[in-house]
């Protein structure tokens, strides 16, 4: 088929294959030299037809005439047909062009399969020599070429007929003079011997071959940024694996149906062909799931055990079904695939099947959580052995897979006759199946189901007391602490007659809730009673998880030898814990680990977190998942580990929004404003601060100061000195910053300090800086390093240099002993200005060159462009590699291949002039920019010059040479 006009057009721009384009452009830009073969390989729904359809275009804008066709499942196959396809229509059109007719006629016989209609019937039947006949087909390319260049682009060539598949290999390991071919196949489906051909051509050079990938999730939210928020991109890459076509269905239809149309047409065009055995198994495998044994497929379709065999063995030549990762089941190649293929069938026989299917697992005692969606699918409202079986699938599933847990429970529900005999059953089902899906992050939906529950006056007071704590823990994590405290005290008020596990509970959770909302007296009360409690529970659950509420309280209530001593013996208990009893109560560890490190003991708490940030990922409790995360970033930031802390919290911040939960949004985004801000990235702080509202957060609760506190962060950046000083004030309880948990308080009196000092409002300064005294009195620790710290700069400001001095130093040792890098780094810079004051300048300059480092380490990049500026004022010209050991150490970490890509962009050359120079592909090339920016911790091209030339490391490292 002849593709025109050959005009410029205006074309969407390409996500995630601009490596594959670029790699084409050189391919029709030099149709003379080789490689003149793109070879784009991809499975299905992952855009190579997309994709093709860009080349085609931009060979058309290059002036190339372009001949397409596309690989179809004939039956029976003809020879030669889709190079047919290509050929045919554009050369019965140029039959008269200078030299086809008399090639057309010399080659009749070779040339007729190729092109049927522009040549006569030869008058001796029989196949020519195959040789002879790729000559002809060579000449008649050449021929065509002659006027202008030609493209030969080929999809879906895993369809193609064999003739087609041998005469363009033969062609393209020696292609016409003018012509370049593109080519695309999905690689489970093509036959062996042109794959070798292919590779045989890379080897050689004679082709550049594109792997398609699926988009990474940057790539995602390119992709979709017109039709959906930035906040479904993780969902919908998760969903759809990263591949293009399914990607564009789901958020055609906001992730809700998986089977539409831009999904099941496709799909259909590969069931086609199948034989009626064939599509019967394939939709028995659907049945069972995306990943299934295979040795229930007779049971399911009542066929003969061989005529499955044979069913499967081409549905897996097909690349429908593939070997799945555990041996002896085989899956989809994605699950929409199966949702596809089972909306195939019918509602009738799919209820057969399932009924089947559930009876086979049954028969072979297989757990209840295997069979329970077959049940769930053929069941009828009544059937007590059914809704049995799934409450047992619900019980199994409740700490592994919760969200999993809640369906059985929603699903037995459904089966419940609407009787009065049901009602007991029904408020138990009730209040487990919101249990369950709380934890999963389901917290308005089961926030519902909790106060319907409770809506039943003849509700059991055990239930009512689980069901009034899941309905306060739901309002807790939407941010209604008041609501929250008023539902948990009107329980542990009825449950003062029945002491329980539940009541244990409700108290912990008010303890929290309090604190939360402020009530520092109300919290304290609850924690006495909660450990009053906890000495007879030892290391029981609900023990280990009373010391962690109350440790949290203790630390930040600023008690931190009794909350550390609390959090320890907890954290003991937990490490002691196997994973199957922690995963009970996986999110305790947040509580432990928050009052370890506002203690100043983050690096004792990483492991615990990670494993507990583990634990949760793997069962989807994505509640506790979000906090965990949360309290990780922290932990990290703490550390000085900004790029983790940034993951981590943004994770935790996406995961909040996407759970609808205030609370957790406002923790997260809290201390990731912070962390964007130490990288310099201030329209991103500014993007996360307004997400949540920053700016219009007031009252007098723990958590909006928190916030408030960060807006300040935010508007001091912005050298808004007054309006940080005005918000942070109003918003955290006036000048004494009441509202604040008495450990944080230091922290923001300094910062408060820097925005008076700009301001040179010194009165106000004084104030700050003696009420940070006071909020580090016998708290020590970090406290007391941001209290010394903001000493530092007034007695500064007041010029009285020693003091200064002695006051800064010791800011940096107790920031160091916590350990607090980037703190003790600022306190360095501070020091250094102090030391430069009283006439050390050597002094000086060593504080300033330490704090830099140290900054780069944690990649504070603001920080460290400052400490860069103010060495410059000291009239030192220094830059990041000034000193003598450190290039050579972090070259040594390069491989050969990252040094060749770092000197050529230290030349000054672009991504795409280094692919060309190195023969690689540009995405290549970036990932080996990413890399070298990690390892020599820089953040720009212009950096990574600076750091090869300006530390005069010329030559490559002896672990760089081969």
């Amino acid at each position: 088929m002849l593709v025109g006009p050959k005009t410029s057009r205006h074309r969407r721009r390409l996500v995630g294959r601009e490596a594959e384009f670029n790699s084409w452009d050189v391919v029709l830009r030099r149709p003379d030299r080789s490689p003149r073969t793109l070879v784009v390989i991809a499975d299905p729904g992952l855009g190579k037809s997309r994709l093709l359809t860009e080349l085609r275009d931009h060979a058309i804008d290059l002036g190339h005439t372009v001949l397409t066709a596309q690989g179809r499942q004939l039956r029976p196959p003809r020879p030669f047909a889709t190079l047919a396809a290509a050929l045919d229509p554009y050369v019965a059109r140029h039959r008269d062009a200078p030299g086809v007719s008399t090639i057309l006629d010399e080659f009749a016989s070779e040339l007729r399969p190729l092109v049927p209609s522009s040549t006569a019937r030869a008058t001796v039947p029989g196949p020519p020599a195959t040789q002879r006949r790729v000559t002809a087909a060579r000449i008649l390319l050449e021929a065509l070429a002659d006027q202008s260049p030609l493209a030969l682009i080929i999809d879906d060539l895993q369809w193609a007929d064999e003739g087609t598949l041998d005469l363009l290999g033969q062609l393209c390991r020696r292609p016409p003079t003018g012509v370049v071919f593109g080519l695309a196949y999905r690689p489970r489906q093509t036959p062996g011997t042109f794959t070798a051909v292919v590779d045989a051509m890379l080897v050689a050079g004679d082709a550049i071959s594109q792997p398609l990938a699926p988009l990474s999730v940057g790539e995602t939210r390119k992709l979709l940024a017109d039709d959906i928020q930035d906040l479904d991109a993780h969902r919908l890459h998760a969903l759809s694996g990263g591949i293009p076509q399914y990607l564009l269905a789901l958020a055609a239809d906001h992730g809700r149906s998986p089977t539409n149309a831009g999904i099941s047409a496709p799909l259909q065009a590969e069931l086609a062909p199948l034989n009626e055995p064939t599509l019967l198994v394939a939709q028995a495998a659907s049945v069972l799931g995306p990943d299934f044994d295979p040795a229930l497929i007779p049971a399911v379709t009542d066929l003969p055990s061989q005529e499955v065999v044979m069913a499967l063995d081409d549905l897996e030549r097909r690349d429908i079904l593939r070997f799945s990762e555990t041996p002896g089941r085989l899956a989809f190649r994605h699950r929409l695939v199966c949702d596809a293929v089972y909306e195939t069938s019918g509602g009738g026989w799919r209820r057969l099947a399932h009924l089947r299917a559930a009876q086979a697992l049954r028969d072979s005692h297989a757990s209840a959580v295997l069979w329970a969606h077959h049940v769930e699918q053929s069941a009828t409202v009544g059937d007590r052995d059914a809704i049995e079986v799934l409450v047992r699938a619900g019980d199994s599933a409740r700490w592994t897979s919760p969200a999993s847990a809640a369906r059985w429970y929603r699903s037995a529900l459904r089966l419940l006759p609407d009787d009065a005999g049901s009602n007991s059953r029904r408020a138990e089902l009730m209040v487990a199946q919101a249990e369950a899906g709380l934890d999963a992050g389901a917290l308005q939906e089961s926030r519902e189901v909790f106060l319907n529950a409770l809506r039943d006056a003849e509700l059991p007071s055990a239930l009512r007391s689980r069901a009034r704590l899941g309905a306060a823990k739901a309002a807790e994590y939407s941010g209604r602490y008041a609501e929250a405290d008023a539902v948990l005290s009107a329980e542990i008020d009825a449950c003062v007659t029945r002491p329980s596990a539940t009541a244990t509970r409700l108290v912990q959770h008010r303890a929290l809730t309090r604190w939360f909302e402020g009530d520092r007296v109300g919290a304290r009360r609850d924690v006495n009673r909660l450990l009053s409690e906890a000495a007879p529970l030892g290391r029981t659950s609900i023990g280990v998880a009373s010391r962690c509420v109350a440790a949290y309280v203790l630390v930040l209530d600023g008690d931190l030898r009794a909350g550390s001593h609390h959090a320890d013996l907890a954290g003991e208990a937990i490490d002691s814990m196997p994973d199957a009893a922690l995963l009970e109560d996986v999110i305790v560890v947040a509580w432990c680990s928050w009052a370890l490190l506002v203690s100043g003991r983050a690096d004792s708490t990483i492991a615990r977190l990670v494993r507990a940030v583990a634990l949760a990922r793997q069962s989807e409790q994505v509640l506790a998942l979000a906090l965990l995360l949360t309290v990780h970033g922290h932990a990290l930031r703490r550390l000085g580990r900004l790029a983790e802390a940034r993951r981590a919290l943004l994770e935790a911040f996406e995961l909040a929004r996407l759970l609808d939960s205030d609370h957790l949004a406002l923790l997260s985004s809290a201390v990731l404003v912070e962390v964007v801000l130490l990288q310099g990235d201030r329209p991103e702080a500014a993007r996360f601060a307004d997400a949540v509202r920053l700016k219009e957060r007031s009252g007098t609760n723990w958590v909006t100061a928190c916030c408030v506190e960060a807006n300040g962060r935010v508007l001091l950046d912005a050298d808004e000195a007054l309006s940080c000083l005005e918000a942070v004030m109003r918003g955290c309880g006036g000048v004494e910053l009441a509202g604040l948990h008495p450990t944080g308080r230091s922290a923001t009196f300094e910062l408060l300090v820097r925005a008076a000092l700009a301001r040179g409002d010194r009165i106000l300064t004084r104030q700050l800086v003696a009420g940070a005294v006071k909020a580090s009195q016998e708290l020590g620790g970090s406290a007391a390093a941001y209290s010394a710290l903001a000493e530092s700069r007034l007695l500064l400001d007041r010029g009285d240099s020693a003091a200064a001095v002695e006051r800064a130093a010791t800011a940096e040792q107790l920031f160091t002993t916590v350990p607090m890098p980037v703190e003790a780094a600022l306190a360095r810079v501070v020091l250094s200005s102090a030391l430069r004051a009283d006439g050390k300048r050597s002094a000086a300059v060593s504080e300033l060159r330490a704090a830099h480092q140290a900054f780069t380490i944690a990649g504070a990049v603001r920080l460290e462009e400052a400490a860069i500026r103010e060495l410059r004022r000291h009239g030192v010209h220094y830059s990041p590699t000034s000193s003598k050991h450190q290039p050579e150490e972090r070259l040594g970490t390069l491989s050969r291949r990252e040094y060749e890509v770092a000197g050529h962009v230290a030349r000054g050359l672009t991504n795409r002039e280094i692919a060309t120079a190195m023969f690689l592909s540009e995405k290549t090339v970036e990932r080996h920019l990413s890399s070298i920016f990690t390892k020599l911790n820089v953040r720009s091209r212009v950096r990574l010059a600076t750091f090869l030339y300006g530390s005069e490391v010329i030559t490559p490292p002896e672990s760089c040479l081969p």
